[in-house]
C-alpha cells in the first residue's frame, strides 16, 4: 500500500531511500548517479512540500518510496524520486490508482533508466507509450578546457533577435516558444539565458540556447536551419557554450542526447551514465 509521510518517516527513511537511488535498477530520473547531485540535495529534494507530496511504498514493509508533484495549470505530474528495492509493478499501480482519485483528468510521465527494465515493460503493459529515449551524458567543467571558437558565432541580441526567431520557430512542439525565450533574453524570467548564432554566408544556419541554475548550466536547444543535425556545426556551438559557461563559473551540465551526438561529445569531454526512457499518456489521461 501507499502512505503519506510524515516528517519523521522522511527521517527515518531517507537513508534506505538514497541507497536506492545509488542504483539505476531501482531507481528513477532525476538520477543520483550523474556524479553531481549529492546525498545532501536528496536529502533536501525530500523535504520540498510546494505541491508536492511523499508517500512510503509498504508491504510486509517498506520497499520505497514515491515523490512526486503536480502542476495544477498544466495539470501534469511528474516526480522527483520514484524508487523502490522491489515489486516496483505493485507500486505504479498503487500510484495511478492512488493518483487518479486525486488527479483526474491529468497527464503523467514516468522517466526511469533503461536498467530499471521492469518499470519499462510494466509501462508498457499498462499502455504508455515510449516517448523519448536518450543517452545521458555529464560533463564536469573542472575537467574540460577551454577551445577554440569560430568567428562566425554570435551572441543574440535584440537587434538579431529574428535570426534566432527564423530559426526557433521551426520547433513548435515545446513549452519554450520564441515568446518565452524572447523574455528570457530580456531578463524577464527567473534564470539567466544565454543564446548563440552560427552564421553560414551571412545566414543564421543554426542556434543553442542554455540557461544557468545556480551552478548547473543546461541547454535546452539546438535548433538548425534546415532541421537536421549537422556535426560540425553542433561542435562549434558546443564549444561556444562551454567556453562562456566555464568562463561563468558553472560546475556541471547533463546532456540528453538523441545518438547521433554522442561522437561529438565524447571528443568534448563527455562521460556517459546511462539512457534515459519516458513514458508518458499523451493520449489517455488519470482516470478518477
Amino acid at each position: 500500500m501507499l502512505r503519506k509521510a510524515t516528517d519523521a518517516d522522511i527521517l527515518q527513511y531517507r537513508d534506505y531511500a538514497y541507497q536506492l537511488s545509488q542504483s539505476f535498477t531501482t531507481s528513477s530520473f532525476p538520477t543520483y548517479l550523474d556524479g553531481i547531485k549529492t546525498r545532501e540535495d536528496f536529502y533536501e529534494e525530500a523535504s520540498r512540500k510546494d505541491r508536492s507530496e511523499l508517500l512510503l511504498f509498504e508491504q510486509e514493509r517498506v520497499l520505497g518510496w514515491i515523490h512526486y508533484y503536480w502542476e495544477g495549470e498544466e495539470r501534469f505530474i511528474g516526480f522527483y524520486s520514484f524508487l523502490t528495492e522491489e515489486r516496483v509493478e505493485e507500486a505504479i499501480d498503487e500510484f495511478l490508482a492512488y493518483a487518479g482519485e486525486r488527479f483526474a483528468g491529468y497527464q503523467i510521465d514516468f522517466g526511469f533508466p533503461a536498467e530499471n527494465v521492469q518499470a519499462a515493460a510494466y509501462l508498457q503493459k499498462c499502455g504508455f507509450t515510449l516517448g523519448e529515449e536518450s543517452d545521458v551524458f555529464v560533463l564536469h567543467f573542472k575537467d574540460y578546457e577551454p577551445k577554440a571558437e569560430e568567428a562566425c558565432i554570435r551572441d543574440v541580441t535584440p537587434e538579431n533577435w529574428d535570426d534566432f526567431k527564423q530559426l526557433h520557430d521551426r520547433y513548435t512542439d515545446m513549452y519554450w516558444n520564441s515568446e518565452r525565450l524572447h523574455k528570457a533574453l530580456l531578463g524577464q524570467v527567473r534564470r539567466p539565458w544565454h543564446f548563440h548564432i552560427y552564421y553560414r554566408g551571412g545566414q543564421p544556419a543554426a542556434a543553442i540556447y542554455y540557461v544557468f541554475v545556480d551552478s548547473f548550466m543546461e541547454i535546452f536547444g539546438v535548433d538548425f536551419a534546415e532541421e537536421r543535425y549537422e556535426p560540425a556545426i553542433f561542435q562549434a556551438l558546443f564549444v561556444r557554450a562551454l567556453n562562456h559557461s566555464k568562463a561563468c563559473g558553472m560546475t556541471d551540465m547533463t546532456y540528453f542526447s538523441e545518438g547521433e551526438e554522442n561522437e561529438v561529445l565524447e571528443k568534448l569531454g563527455f562521460r556517459y551514465i546511462t539512457k534515459y526512457v519516458l513514458y508518458w499518456n499523451r493520449e489517455t489521461v488519470l482516470n478518477g
